[in-house]
């Protein structure tokens, strides 16, 4: 029986040990188990990428806008008068001075018949004053006769004057050559080159040409005297009998000139108004197109009544309404882009020419001021295009800035945390990096890099169920 029960108790214990020995088989197949799952390597995680290239970027606002063309302007009817004929058609291209629109005024009648009456009587007091000018001709004639004889006696003492003056200014030249040989002998004297004699015959001749001087200015002197006593003498009488007559035949003459001239401005407007009542004229002032044609044949007008409107189509310009936001992003000179509203549209470049410092409300439907405020801009097309219509809408791009050859990322690619921006990238042994970046200007779907990212680095682009971490291993594909 003991035995029985030691053979039991011993297979007992070798099941104990052998139970013991399974548990701590397990316990170490485990350990091991968990520490290779955690020395094992993350799965890759599929991500998108991107590859940073320098490039050029544009801040810009859009806008739409009405096409107008250059130097448009309205043509209004002079005169209270009717329309006879409209010669041109809307669309039509006009040369300056082309006549555009016949007007008729009948109430011209009147304004024609008191200028030929006007005409009339300047003609009468015209032949009056031709007679005053035939008198007094012949009175200046006879005055100027007696007035000869005199005067070929005060030309021939004038001849004697003349020559006895250049004789004067002879003995002066005698005088300034013996001057100036003195001076010459004097430092000779000085010297011991000559003798006393010498120099003091040359005084002499010094002496003897200041008196020649003298002598022939005092001639002057007289004979001037005595001509100038004639000719007041022949003032007196024969002058003042010439002067008296020939301010006759001036103020006689003035008058016929005037009367002709009056004649010839009441002539000249003679013809205009015959021209006025014949057919009056309305002729564009520039090279244009017609825009609009406000009148029909027959229609009376009133004065100052529009006609019609002119444009110059070699200059188009789009007139924009901007939003006080956008207008003061706006500065004068900046680059635009026109297009015309619809699919494949061309585009057109101009800048802006005009920008209002004011802005102004739009009125509400019921025309009570205080709706949006606009600012009025204007922007010029480089070149006339010839296909927009004016009055038209279109769109105008206004580039506010622009950068050539940076660093730019898409929009897309940005992250934030608090106040940093960044990306994620990925580096060359294929993991994600955290890059914090510096960003300048801002377009429509790019930005800037100041700093931060260079040409070349590979940006992940985040979609909203992507987790990274640093060091993620990525399994990527470019976009």
């Amino acid at each position: 029986m003991m035995e029985i029960l030691a053979k039991q108790q011993h297979k007992q214990g070798i099941r104990w040990l052998m139970g013991s020995g399974a548990i701590a088989a397990i316990s170490v197949f485990s350990l091991l188990a968990y520490t290779s799952m955690l020395q094992r390597t993350p799965s890759p995680v599929k991500v998108t990428t991107t590859a940073i290239e320098s490039g050029s970027l544009e801040q810009t606002i859009n806008e739409s806008g009405i096409v107008e063309l250059g130097d448009e302007q309205t043509i209004k009817a002079p005169d209270d008068s009717t329309v006879e004929q409209v010669l041109v058609t809307v669309g039509e291209l006009v040369q300056a001075g082309e006549e555009i629109i016949r007007l008729r005024n009948p109430e011209r009648e009147t304004r024609l018949q008191a200028q030929l009456t006007q005409i009339e009587e300047t003609m009468v007091q015209l032949a009056h004053d031709q007679q005053k000018v035939q008198a007094a001709e012949q009175t200046l004639e006879t005055a100027q006769r007696q007035f000869q004889i005199h005067t070929l006696e005060l030309e021939e003492k004038q001849l004697r004057l003349e020559r006895h003056q250049q004789q004067v200014q002879e003995k002066q030249a005698d005088l300034a050559d013996s001057q100036e040989e003195l001076e010459n002998l004097l430092e000779l004297e000085e010297k011991g080159f000559i003798s006393g004699d010498q120099l003091r015959s040359q005084r002499r001749k010094v002496r003897d040409a200041e008196i020649a001087v003298r002598e022939a200015q005092l001639t002057v002197e007289t004979e001037t005297l005595i001509l100038e006593r004639q000719k007041l003498e022949q003032s007196n009488q024969q002058q003042t009998a010439i002067a008296s007559s020939t301010s006759e035949l001036q103020n006689a003459q003035l008058a016929v000139n005037r009367i002709q001239l009056q004649l010839q401005r009441q002539e000249l407007e003679l013809r205009k108004i015959q021209q006025e009542l014949q057919d009056t004229l309305i002729t564009t002032p520039i090279n244009g197109i017609v825009l609009r044609v406000n009148v029909n044949n027959g229609e009376g007008v009133t004065r100052g009544h529009e006609l019609l409107t002119l444009g110059d189509p070699t200059q188009e310009y789009v007139r924009l309404s901007l939003s006080t936001l956008n207008a003061a992003k706006v500065r004068l000179n900046q680059p635009a882009r026109i297009t015309i509203i619809g699919p494949d549209s061309p585009i057109y470049d101009g800048q802006v020419v005009a920008l209002s410092p004011q802005a102004i409300s739009v009125s509400d439907s019921q025309g009570s001021p205080g709706g949006l405020a606009t600012v009025s801009a204007v922007v010029q097309l480089n070149q006339s295009t010839g296909t927009l219509i004016p009055g038209s809408q279109v769109n105008v791009e206004i580039i506010l800035d622009q950068r050539q050859d940076v660093v730019v990322v898409g929009l897309e690619a940005l992250q934030r945390s608090g106040k940093m921006t960044f990306v994620w990238v990925k580096d060359e042994q294929g993991f994600a990096q955290k890059r914090e970046v510096t960003l300048g200007l801002e377009g429509l779907d790019t930005v800037e890099v100041l700093s931060g990212l260079t040409p070349g680095d590979d940006v992940i682009l985040p979609t909203p169920d992507l987790n990274l971490e640093p060091g993620t291993p990525l399994e990527t594909q470019s976009s």
